[in-house]
């Protein structure tokens, strides 16, 4: 269930009981990196994006937010980003589209 927003954060906090928790996989494998961003226009479009995009949506918050990381971590980072997909996504309000895009994406990052 949601917790109520709490206007400290931007973002919402999402609390799985342990019944609803047997529904979601354990593991997963990640095959392609999605940079989402909120579309001025409102449109959802998938693009793809190259490597050099991806390490700098993810070094930034990955290295510096999460304690205890430093080069080592970047330079595994840049790893991963130069070996899977990615994919610019403009986001709008209609989920629906934005799950389809996602979806894409990943069949797209299966098939690489």
């Amino acid at each position: 269930m949601a917790a109520p927003p709490d206007p400290r954060y931007e973002k919402s906090v999402m609390v799985l009981r342990d019944e609803l928790r047997s529904r979601f996989a354990a593991v997963l494998p990640v095959v392609a990196i999605v940079l989402p961003h909120v579309a001025a226009d409102g449109r959802i479009a998938l693009r793809r994006a190259g490597a050099g995009a991806a390490l700098r949506a993810l070094g930034p918050s990955s290295v510096l937010q999460i304690p205890g990381c430093g080069p080592s971590a970047f330079a595994r980072l840049g790893q991963i980003a130069g070996k899977l997909p990615a994919f610019a996504l403009e986001v709008g309000p209609d989920l629906g589209a934005v799950a389809a895009a996602v979806r894409e994406a990943i069949v797209a990052g299966r098939s690489s």
